[in-house]
């Protein structure tokens, strides 16, 4: 901490002297300053979360960065601490709202230098405790190419804590919704068709999902299947409010695939040609160590 004396004109307002807190990156760089102003702060301020979008891969999804503050904020177990690069699923499926996830997506997508944004977003996080965020970003170049970089810091207790769960409301029904018909749901992110991944899912994952395929860290479809994944993605662009289907594989923790069926549709043609929803019928899960 750092502590300096600040101008007249702005002592007035805010007090005669002013600390600075360095906040970290995933890095250990400073990537930003906390600034606190007047007498009486004993303590440091409340964390502050970074994250990091490396938008340099061309042909796949972005790589995600992580602070351990923002891992504390996210109150990610330590079981899904063990790597240093996260993917979009990591970021996204505790996003509770919707509308969130679609806008924070649209921004890192379009994405260019000298970009800034701020806004506020409600995250569940894993013991199930809502958050609401307040985030800043803005996009970079750096000497590893383009990087989107934001920090968040938790206001949940400077709002009412419960209008967090009226606006949950509609997310409450949708989950109740998949439930009642006893199947998965996900949206995807159909950008690259080589490479499709879950950016949230709407209802717990299948069991047994490899790790990296339920985060959206790394592609999980089998390379055989690959083909019909292109074809029905296709199909999807070509046919944006019909619904298409598919029985392919996915990678399954500890090794081996699960097979399972896939109805898919655009989530919304007007907001994203890229942005789609499915859903997995539990009946026709099944395991295989087949390669």
């Amino acid at each position: 901490v750092v502590s300096r004396r600040v101008h007249a004109t702005a002592a007035a307002e805010l007090g005669a002297e002013g600390s600075a807190y360095p906040t970290l990156g995933p890095d250990g760089s400073v990537v930003a300053i906390v600034l606190r102003f007047g007498t009486g702060h004993t303590s440091r301020p409340p964390p502050i979360g970074v994250w990091d979008w490396d938008l340099t891969p061309v042909d796949r999804p972005p790589r995600l960065l992580l602070s351990e503050e923002f891992l504390d904020l996210y109150e990610f177990s330590r079981d899904f601490r063990d790597r240093t690069v996260y993917g979009p699923a990591d970021f996204f499926t505790r996003v509770v709202c919707i509308s969130d996830l679609l806008d924070l997506d649209h921004k890192i997508k379009c994405a260019a230098a000298e970009d800034h944004s701020t806004g506020t977003f409600i995250i569940r996080t894993d013991p199930g405790n809502l958050r609401e965020l307040h985030y800043a970003q803005r996009c970079i170049i750096t000497a590893s190419g383009l990087r989107l970089r934001g920090v968040c810091r938790d206001i949940t207790n400077i709002d009412d804590p419960a209008r967090l769960h009226r606006q949950l409301v509609e997310n409450t029904l949708l989950g109740e919704v998949f439930d009642l018909h006893g199947v998965f749901g996900a949206i995807g992110d159909i950008t690259y068709p080589a490479a499709p991944i879950v950016l949230k899912w709407l209802t717990p994952h299948p069991r047994g999902l490899g790790h990296g395929a339920s985060t959206g860290q790394t592609p999980s479809v089998h390379p055989d299947d690959l083909p019909t994944v292109i074809q029905m993605i296709t199909a999807m662009r070509e046919r944006p409010h019909e619904q298409a289907t598919a029985t392919v594989r996915a990678r399954r923790a500890g090794g081996g695939w699960m097979k399972a069926t896939v109805t898919a549709r655009l989530l919304d043609p007007r907001i994203s040609m890229s942005i789609a929803v499915a859903l997995v019928f539990p009946e026709t899960i099944s395991t295989t160590e087949e390669s």
